[in-house]
């Protein structure tokens, strides 16, 4: 990661690909790049990167539209079960020793099957955490 589109430009200036993760590459970083043919993202997502300009100077531009989808998808659903379950609170009571406490708060758990889970967006990202919340019986 770098602090800013010149600092950028000096490590890719010379570059035939770039290859980036999170960092932007504006207009300013893409005219910069004169014998660049490809500009890859190791994501899903090109908004950071100024497309047009680039196709304008005849740079491909590339990303991994399913980049990390079911680890992402995997992680949501661990988040949900954590919190439904209650374990980070659950964890400082039995680290505190309180287990009677811990116990009757633990009769109130929320169950996942009669849960709704919203989605904002229906893309491989959400269809595949929709995928898991199916297995839990979630509508």
């Amino acid at each position: 990661e770098v602090a800013t589109p010149k600092d950028l430009i000096s490590h890719v200036q010379d570059a035939h690909v770039v290859c980036v993760v999170s960092s932007s590459i504006p207009k300013e970083v893409v005219d910069c790049l004169d014998g660049c043919l490809l500009i890859s993202r190791l994501g899903i997502g090109t908004d950071k990167i100024d497309v047009a300009r680039a196709t304008e100077r005849g740079i491909v531009v590339s990303n991994t539209p399913n980049f990390c989808t079911n680890e992402m998808a995997d992680h949501v659903m661990a988040m949900l079960l954590s919190l439904a379950r209650e374990i980070p609170r659950m964890s400082v009571h039995l680290r505190a020793g309180r287990v009677k406490q811990a116990h009757r708060e633990s009769l109130a758990l929320r169950r996942l099957s009669i849960q709704t889970l919203g989605l904002i967006g229906w893309g491989d990202s959400a269809k595949a955490v929709a995928r898991r919340a199916l297995s839990f019986g979630m509508p």
